[in-house]
């Protein structure tokens, strides 16, 4: 997924994090639990571009 990225995006736009879920969580309204997914942080299976 970065590879596609590099070259498309300046350098700051490339995620540094990618973590792939089944599904992301979701309120009723069906937005994005952006909190959930800052709380998780930083898990086992998060890739990191840095690392």
């Amino acid at each position: 997924m970065v590879a596609h990225c590099t070259g498309r995006l300046t350098e700051f736009a490339l995620p540094r994090y990618v973590r792939f879920l089944d599904a992301l969580p979701v309120t009723p309204s069906r937005r994005t639990e952006k909190y959930t997914l800052r709380a998780d942080g930083v898990t086992a299976d998060t890739w990191d571009r840095e690392a």
